[in-house]
């Protein structure tokens, strides 16, 4: 039985199956034009000549940098000699030179290593602020030596004008310090229910927990440190970061939702910042709060009660400070002075001088100046002439403030009844509150030792680790926060009664240093000694006006003294402090 296919099916066929020759001019379909089509794009795997070229160029260039780097005048005469062989007219090769120089002028490579190495121990010597000269450079720079170099404390190796029975007050902000001892410091993670509520009660209360007292209170080590934690903030916003605020991220600038955006958030955080900072001075008016901060973005500002470091009335400290604000401070009638400015020699002024007299230096030269506008005018001297000159004048006194601004000499120091109007003129200034970045709308930051309306306690964080170094175990305790003055101390007095040896370094906001430069300069520069901290005017009248300002009777003592001095690291051992 014979299959016939039928000439449909064959027609169906031949359309599936493939054609091995192109379709005819009349069946084939429409060709694009030549524009339409997509460019022809180069396989992954080939390279342009171009391009090979180009890096070809430019790893010869690479390597003969490198080479240059690296190399020195003896390795490029060795070079010279190996080429003097293939070009003609190049110095010859001494055939007489003994081997032995030959050695002493080529370096070996563990040779060239030691050099190396020794440049980069001397380059860290003296970042360090060692002395190298004693050093060997073929021996390697270890953690050890520098430690085994660096001063201990003891009565032998310090005079005896650096060592120190108390702790110095200095007044400088910290946000971070670390104590590292090679014993076990008082302080433990995990805080027993006791401990916690004792800790918190005796710093709320202002209790003085100490172990012969009956109280009812834990007066363990372990209490002890952690009370010494605690401080009191406003405003309180977990989301932000209120301190220090200098040190923001960049990032975070993009992340964190502006307070501008809501004006009756921002008027209700300003209600209430006002009311803290009004009750704040009034208790350190009334002497019940010894000091308390103000941080803002831009400058920082401390109030003292009066007995504090010997003043005799409230007083306050800004820094750093700007031309624009002290105008705005005169303007608005404050006056105030600048501890820290350095004075021009004059003729008619004696640098002996305090610096309340420069105000009325001022004031006469305003008369000066006038006298001499009148003189000038008397001898002829045109409108346009005079005008030139007090202008030229005025920009020479703009640029030397200009220096000073952002500057420890730009620091201002108020007292007196002119506190009141400078309390007033911050309440009232909006500009102290950034209106751009991530605390835009946000009042300044408000740190006290005692409690205050609309305070919030906080806590430091503290956290612990151990170092091990040559089989021997260093402990370490890195606090980070708002560090106040007293607290260093409060830290310090419960480390010695129970660690016999101890150092600590801080990390510091630079512009709060010159609060202790300014007390420093109001009393005189020997005020660091025994015997002026014991002869502190009006010592004891001073510690029984502020006896209830919560700080501890032995703390207060130091704080009523004239002892003040800055340091960025302390070391203590044999019951003396070394500052520096």
């Amino acid at each position: 039985m014979s299959w016939e296919v039928s000439p449909k099916a064959k027609c169906a066929v031949n359309e599936l199956s493939p054609r091995k020759y192109p379709r005819s001019p009349i069946t084939s379909p429409r060709k694009l034009p030549q524009n339409s089509l997509p460019p022809p794009k180069t396989p992954p795997q080939w390279k342009k000549p171009d391009d090979v070229m180009k890096s070809h160029r430019l790893r010869i260039k690479r390597n003969a940098l490198a080479a240059r780097m690296k190399t020195n005048n003896l390795f490029n005469r060795i070079d010279n000699h190996n080429n003097s062989l293939e070009k003609p007219g190049t110095k010859r090769h001494n055939p007489f030179k003994s081997a032995a120089s030959e050695e002493c002028e080529v370096p070996s490579k563990k040779v060239k290593e030691v050099l190396a190495e020794s440049e980069n121990d001397a380059t860290l010597f003296r970042l360090l602020g060692l002395n190298n000269s004693q050093q060997s450079t073929n021996v390697l720079l270890q953690f050890t030596s520098i430690l085994e170099d660096q001063p201990q404390v003891t009565n032998k190796e310090f005079d005896a004008s650096k060592l120190l029975s108390t702790l110095p007050i200095d007044w400088t902000l910290r946000h971070k310090m670390r104590f590292i001892s090679s014993t076990p410091l008082p302080w433990n993670k995990t805080l027993k229910t006791c401990e916690e509520a004792s800790g918190v009660t005796g710093f709320v209360r202002c209790v003085e927990n100490e172990r012969n007292n009956c109280n009812g209170l834990d007066t363990s080590p372990n209490v002890e440190f952690h009370q010494c934690c605690f401080y009191w903030q406003h405003p309180n916003l977990p989301w932000l970061q209120l301190y220090p605020r200098t040190h923001l991220r960049r990032t975070e600038t993009n992340k964190l939702p502006f307070i501008t955006c809501y004006p009756a958030i921002k008027e209700s955080l300003h209600r209430d910042w006002s009311e803290s900072f009004r009750s704040l001075f009034q208790l350190v008016r009334a002497r019940h709060c010894p000091y308390f901060y103000l941080v803002t973005n831009s400058f920082n500002c401390l109030f003292r009660a009066a007995g504090i470091n010997g003043c005799s009335e409230t007083n306050a400290f800004i820094s750093p400070t700007t031309r624009g604000f002290r105008k705005l401070l005169t303007d608005e009638g404050v006056e105030f002075t600048m501890p820290l400015r350095i004075k021009q020699k004059r003729s008619s002024h004696d640098p002996s001088e305090n610096d309340t007299e420069e105000l009325v230096d001022d004031e006469s030269e305003d008369v000066e100046a006038g006298e001499a506008k009148d003189w000038l005018a008397s001898l002829g001297v045109g409108a346009d002439e005079i005008k030139k000159i007090s202008d030229t004048e005025a920009s020479i006194e703009f640029n030397v403030e200009k220096k000073m601004d952002g500057n420890y000499e730009s620091l201002i120091y108020v007292e007196g009844s002119d506190i009141n109007a400078f309390f007033n003129f911050l309440i009232n200034c909006r500009t102290i509150t950034v209106t751009t970045g991530p605390l835009a709308g946000v009042p300044p930051t408000l740190l006290s030792p005692v409690a205050f309306h609309g305070g919030t306690l906080k806590s430091l964080k503290v956290r612990d680790s151990t170092v091990k170094l040559e089989n021997e175990n260093y402990f370490s305790l890195e606090i980070n926060g708002p560090i106040l003055p007293h607290a260093i101390h409060n830290l310090c007095n419960v480390l010695k009664s129970n660690v016999d040896k101890f150092s600590i370094t801080f990390a510091s906001i630079e512009s709060s240093k010159a609060f202790s430069l300014a007390s420093k300069q109001s009393f005189g520069e020997n005020q660091n000694s025994e015997l002026d901290v014991n002869k502190t005017p009006g010592k004891t009248f001073n510690i029984e006006n502020l006896s209830d300002c919560g700080l501890k009777t032995q703390l207060l003592s130091s704080f009523c003294s004239l002892g003040v001095q800055n340091f960025d690291s302390v070391k203590y051992a044999e019951n003396a402090y070394v500052c520096s």
